[in-house]
């Protein structure tokens, strides 16, 4: 009970707690990325299709020699203690995975963990698993694309990942407490007894392929039990009936008292990003997660 403590003491005196935008920020670098983007295609002899980058990262779809379609992701982290630490959790991580096997991970067919400059870089070359479910983080699309069958894998995969082992923690259980408690008040659940592996930022555009595939395993690590789940179901408040169908499927994994702090957290976790300048595109969801989790614990009550 120490690190709740610990933060229901800094609550209660009126000292700022962490705010997430403090223990999420990752300084990512643009610097020379598109050059290590192009020494791997050099490496590998790649035929480049379609090249995809975003704030964090240069990536690439393309055909090696014997016509395999890759997806190619450089990201590079600023060099600071933090970025330090996560980027080497991202490449332990992936060692993990590629141990495990797991059939929702695509093949990775090559990584690269190194320094250079004043960056730390991560390079993964992995088999193609299709186009994200969603272009952002929310699903924002006509559901019926996600027929039960979707759903099914996707709660297998979830269920699956709790299973692979982990022994680091992206969110410490004192940031956890904090978080919950800046949003929902001091007697919000915010203490977890049970921990499980977790994704840890399972969105709609981290899920492809009908569901086949989950990727971006950057912060793979120990989390409140069922925070991947209540995370992904937060991130379908937009789509009213994938939100009560998803409710239900993922109800043994969030119907339990344990799971109050995932859901909270996940909720809380989502309302402070929103508070960020780099998130604004996502506020038109703030009420919709504030009914969704009053439900959502209400259900983890009983």
């Amino acid at each position: 009970m120490a690190p709740l403590a610990k933060a229901q003491r800094r609550f209660d005196s009126g000292r700022p707690l962490k705010h997430m935008s403090q223990l999420a920020a990752v300084e990512y670098t643009n610097s020379g990325r598109g050059l290590i983007l192009d020494a791997a295609v050099r490496k590998h002899a790649l035929v480049p299709v379609r090249r995809l980058d975003s704030g964090h990262s240069a990536c690439l779809i393309a055909d090696t020699p014997s016509r395999e379609r890759v997806f190619v992701k450089v990201k590079g982290y600023e060099k600071n203690p933090m970025n330090r630490a996560r980027w080497r959790r991202a490449a332990r991580s992936l060692r993990i995975l590629e141990k495990s096997r797991a059939h929702f991970v695509p093949r990775l067919i090559d990584a690269a963990a190194f320094e250079r400059g004043d960056s730390y870089w991560l390079v993964t070359l992995s088999a193609y698993a299709g186009k994200p479910v969603s272009e952002g983080m929310f699903f924002a699309d006509d559901d019926s694309t996600i027929d039960s069958g979707f759903i099914d894998r996707l709660c297998r995969s979830i269920a699956s990942i709790r299973q692979i082992p982990s022994a680091s923690v992206f969110y410490a259980p004192a940031s956890v407490a904090g978080c919950v408690m800046q949003v929902f008040g001091a007697g919000a659940p915010a203490w977890a007894s049970h921990w499980t592996s977790a994704h840890c930022d399972l969105h709609w555009g981290n899920v492809l392929d009908g569901g086949r595939y989950v990727v971006d395993w950057d912060m793979f690590s120990l989390a409140p039990a069922g925070f991947d789940a209540a995370s992904i179901l937060l991130f379908s408040v937009g789509v009213p009936g994938l939100f009560a169908r998803l409710r239900a499927a993922l109800g043994e994994m969030l119907g339990s008292r344990p799971a109050r702090v995932a859901i909270a957290f996940a909720a809380a976790r989502m309302l402070l990003m929103m508070q960020t300048d780099r998130y604004a595109d996502i506020r038109v969801h703030e009420r919709g997660i504030r009914d969704a989790v009053a439900l959502l614990l209400g259900d983890a009550a009983d």
